[in-house]
């Protein structure tokens, strides 16, 4: 477990969570909408933190960012979990899992190294952050983000970003988020830290 961000202690133990609009108020022992956070002693944990239940070699054409890197294919992962119910979800065995599965947290163990190291190795261009709603598995998917800018150069690494981050979160990483995919986009290792 991970101790998650974007979350505020509240009277008598409870958290809220601020990761998304959902905004939850999780009492102890309790979990969010997106079954996948947890409040241990008004502490809020990332219970899918390197948790994989899914790594795939995708073309880029099957993601929203097909355009930056064409003809390239991108290493895409998940974990379970979502906060969003979609009734069409061509995914929900992973997505709806932990409702199905009296809260069970399934997946392989694994290191943001490890992604990282399988996108240069299987040649990916990009590293995509998907198959359900990415924002629940934010934690592991920004320190995979830090760890690909360093392997940068002409086979820099973009996030499919989650779309429902709330506006603070947002706000805290938006200018390296959009600094990283301009200089994805031209070929060029991200920007370090502080830029």
């Amino acid at each position: 477990m991970q101790e998650a961000l974007f979350y505020e202690q509240a009277q008598d133990s409870e958290v809220i969570c601020h990761l998304c609009n959902h905004n939850c108020h999780i009492k102890e022992g309790g979990r969010g909408i997106c079954g996948v956070r947890e409040n241990e002693n008004g502490t809020l944990y990332s219970l899918v933190y390197g948790r994989l239940v899914s790594e795939n070699v995708d073309p880029i054409e099957k993601k929203p960012m097909f355009h930056l890197l064409p003809a390239s294919t991108s290493y895409s992962i998940a974990t379970v979990g979502c906060n969003f119910r979609c009734l069409h979800c061509q995914n929900y065995q992973i997505s709806q899992y932990p409702r199905m599965h009296a809260g069970a947290i399934p997946g392989r163990l694994t290191e943001a190294a490890d992604v990282v190291e399988g996108a240069v190795r299987q040649a990916c261009a990009s590293i995509s952050y998907t198959y359900v709603e990415p924002t629940i598995f934010y934690e592991f998917a920004y320190d995979c983000c830090v760890l690909a800018r360093g392997r940068g150069g002409s086979r820099g690494k973009a996030a499919g970003a989650g779309e429902l981050l709330r506006a603070g979160a947002r706000a805290r990483h938006q200018k390296r988020l959009c600094q990283q995919r301009l200089h994805v986009a031209r070929g060029h290792a991200p920007p370090g830290p502080g830029a």
